[in-house]
């Protein structure tokens, strides 16, 4: 199993290590990532098995082996085992993505959203039971009831006073609502204008309201405010941007409450505000860790805290410093001990558990980041986003995972609620008495795939179920479900197939005799799920092939000491020709090369990517096919690489395709055929004929000069240099008379000044000779003679 996907490990504890296997829902990924499914492959070396036989086995032995499976009414332990866990009953929250507070009463919860900022009341009866148990299916009737909405904004904090009237923080306004049913409608009975941009938390403290307040601006910081009596004042600022967290913690017996907050910004810290009914409350920081944004403080019964926090490592050493204003507005800083520091987790989130002295011991980490963490009846859970998930955290630094939705961020959680998003959607909370689900992914087995048996360490009632298909989303085309199974060993009855997926079901609760039903749940679980199946071989894949002519002023010429056994040699030679060719002023030397490497012009360049599923050895055969006649030309047998050079000499003119055939094992093996994959290239002209070259030459009318006229003529290809041997012995590289080589008929007509005899020069016939060369390389020319009486000197 990887190591490299950490969700949560413990202070000192081994890392509980996850793996992908689910895919499901508009979120998640569509490529099954087949690495990660299959475990512990094992692979037969005896001479009566081929290599590539692929047996295998889906194992589930740790916790994280279940993150991306979906689950509900399960509780997957720390250590890996299955256990009777709680139900999420969802109701959709309209037209929204986003929950960012909820506040709970008997019956009834109070919600606040983003995406045009709405408060909403949404009765408990809405969070119907669903017939599966399946987190995200059923439940979607909308049966939430609009209290207030803006535009633009966000209530990110909500606080029920009672069934009647409600407080809402409207960001980024910086207002506080008091709301008040009246008859079927409610009504704003008071609008409290916050001096910062940002209301994150509102607590009530007796007949007090303190509300947690943040500015956005680095100068300014955030803020708590105490409205008391119709008036607000400022309690305590921080240099930090915001105060994220602020929550009160009750007074035992002879001890008064107290309020905690978190920041986030440069530093981000935990402090404490005390002597709350005071006229100037204490203000003390208490614990500042590495990181620089404390997102949650969530009380424990013991009076310790829970802080959850994220972000980059601090800008400064320690935060102690803010300012407190008294009510008669004069400033004073803060002089309280400096915090101690935590160590931090850059890459996450970090969970401490804090005493209020001020001691910190790191209690867990995650690899994702968490935004939503509570004290529920179910103990102390957080939410991850990105991931969807909701795990519990016990007293001894373990972590199980609880629920996982199809929902990617978990945002919010209170009471036995959590809310996620996108689309917005919350969940009741409910202990699934004797009723659960648990669903793997789609398994990948990475190919057609015969299944084996079904192994499991169950106590209690449970049954386990199977279905398979060839898609990677279980839909149109997948089995049904298999009869249960209930014995560990038994064989997987569904159908061949490349994936399989699990269901692990928890029936109601059956006692031993004479066994408490305490007894009975701590017996009740699964343990070190696996399955194994056999895959067969799978066929290569051919994911490209293209041909192209060998051209020695072609650069990737020089990329050949792949194709095939002349390669080397054949690049060799084209690096040298094509390094003297291009020496500026080698007229000479260029006609030269072209001569010396017009044997080369047959030849054609293969080149393909290929992959084998299995990672078996790749052979490649190629075969020469005439398009016209359909005649098949057997070029080269078990070639191994990515490149071949192919002779186009040895054969007739015409249009041809190349067929190449990736084989992935030499001989048969006992299992079947070896897998095999073939394409061909586009069509190509071969033309291994030289062009005709026809030419004249006539003197002028004025007697000044001579013309040298002709024409080039190809049949298979065009034209794609024309040159002329010149009386002073250098090959000069000439245009036809349309200007450009292009087409496989060029005409051309050049004019040379006639030259004076010198005294006692000889006399007799010149020759002018013209050299053609088509796109193949072919090589034509043509002569003609001028002799002395026609007028040439």
């Amino acid at each position: 199993m990887t190591r490299e996907d950490e969700v949560f490990s413990g202070e000192g504890g081994r890392a509980l290590r996850c793996l992908t296997f689910r895919e499901r829902g508009a979120v998640r990924s569509a490529a099954i990532r087949s690495s990660l499914v299959v475990a512990a492959i094992a692979v037969f070396s005896t001479v009566l098995v081929s290599a590539t036989l692929r047996p295998g086995r889906f194992q589930f032995k740790e916790r994280a082996d279940y993150r991306e499976s979906e689950i509900n009414g399960i509780e997957v332990t720390a250590e890996g085992a299955l256990v009777p866990g709680i139900l999420g009953r969802p109701v959709d929250v309209p037209d929204a993505d986003y929950v960012w507070a909820i506040s709970v009463l008997p019956g009834r919860i109070f919600v606040g959203t983003g995406d045009g900022g709405s408060l909403l009341e949404i009765p408990e009866e809405s969070f119907e039971r669903e017939d599966e148990g399946k987190a995200g299916e059923g439940g979607k009737k909308e049966k939430a009831r609009t209290v207030w909405r803006g535009e633009g904004t966000e209530v990110y904090a909500v606080t029920a006073l009672d069934r009647d009237h409600v407080l809402a923080g409207i960001s980024p306004k910086g207002v506080l609502l008091a709301l008040e049913r009246s008859g079927e409608t409610w009504v704003v009975r008071n609008e409290i204008a916050v001096p910062d941009s940002y209301v994150w938390k509102i607590v009530v403290v007796g007949q007090d309201l303190w509300i947690a307040t943040g500015s956005g601006e680095i100068g300014r910081g955030g803020a708590v405010y105490r409205y008391r009596d119709g008036g607000l004042e400022e309690i305590y600022r921080t240099a930090d941007q915001h105060v994220l967290a602020l929550v009160l913690v009750e007074g035992k017996e002879g001890t008064e409450p107290r309020l905690f907050g978190g920041t986030e910004g440069g530093d981000g810290y935990l402090f404490k505000i005390s002597a709350l009914d005071a006229r100037e409350p204490v203000v003390r920081p208490v614990f500042d860790p590495e990181q620089n944004a404390v997102m949650a403080v969530v009380p424990n019964e013991d009076g310790t805290l829970m802080v959850v926090v994220m972000g980059r490592p601090s800008e400064k050493e320690s935060k102690g410093n803010g300012t407190r204003k008294r009510r008669t507005g004069a400033d004073q800083a803060v002089a309280g001990p400096v915090p101690s520091k935590g160590s931090g987790n850059s890459n996450g989130a970090t969970i401490y558990r804090v005493w209020e002295n001020g001691d910190a011991r790191e209690w867990i980490q995650s690899r994702t980041i968490v935004r939503a963490a509570g004290r529920t009846p179910f103990g102390f859970l957080v939410g991850t986003a990105e991931s969807g998930n909701v795990y519990r955290i016990d007293g001894v630094k373990r972590s199980s995972l609880l629920m996982d939705l199809d929902e990617p961020n978990v945002l919010t959680i209170a009471g036995r609620y959590v809310a996620a998003g996108p689309p917005a959607r919350i969940y009741e909370m409910v202990p699934a008495e004797g009723e659960g689900v648990l669903r793997t992914e789609a398994l990948d087995a990475g190919g057609p795939a015969t299944w084996g048996t079904l192994g499991f360490d169950a106590k209690g009632s449970w049954e386990i179920r199977t279905r398979s298909g060839n898609t990677g989303v279980p839909g149109i085309g997948w089995s049904g479900w298999s009869l249960p199974i209930r014995n560990s060993g038994a064989r997987i009855e569904s159908p061949t197939g490349r994936y399989l997926q699990i269901e692990v079901r928890h029936t109601a609760d059956r006692k031993e005799k004479g066994e408490t039903e305490e007894a009975a749940k701590k017996r009740d679980e699964v343990r070190d799920l696996q399955a194994s199946y056999q895959v067969w071989n799978r066929p290569p894949e051919i994911s490209s092939i293209s041909i192209e002519r060998l051209d020695w002023e072609n650069e990737n010429m020089t990329q050949l000491n792949t194709a095939g056994p002349l390669g080397m040699v054949v690049g060799q030679i084209a690096q040298a020709a094509s390094s003297a060719g291009k020496k500026p002023g080698n007229e000479r030397d260029k006609a030269a090369i072209t001569e010396l490497l017009a044997p080369l012009a047959g030849l054609w360049k293969v080149e393909w990517s290929a992959e084998d599923p299995d990672e078996d050895e790749l052979t490649f055969t190629l075969e020469l096919i005439e398009v016209q006649t359909g005649q098949v030309h057997p070029v080269a047998e078990k070639v191994r690489g990515e490149a071949y050079l192919v002779n186009t000499r040895n054969y007739p003119d015409g249009r041809y395709r190349v067929r190449l055939r990736a084989t992935d094992a030499e001989e048969e093996n006992g299992f079947g055929e070896p897998g095999i994959a073939e394409e061909e290239t586009e069509e190509f002209i071969v033309d291994n004929t030289p062009p005709e070259v026809e030419v004249r030459v006539r003197v002028s009318k004025d007697g000044a000069g001579y013309a040298i006229e002709g024409v080039a003529e190809d049949g298979g290809t065009s034209i794609k240099d024309l040159w002329l041997f010149e009386s002073d012995g250098v090959w000069r590289r000439f245009l036809p008379d349309d200007g450009i080589c292009d087409q496989a008929r060029e005409t051309f007509h050049l004019f040379r000044a006639r030259e004076e005899k010198k005294k006692g020069g000889k006399t007799g016939t010149r020759w002018f000779t013209v050299k053609a060369i088509d796109e193949a390389g072919n090589v034509g020319f043509g002569r003609a003679e001028l002799k002395d009486e026609d007028g040439g000197r």
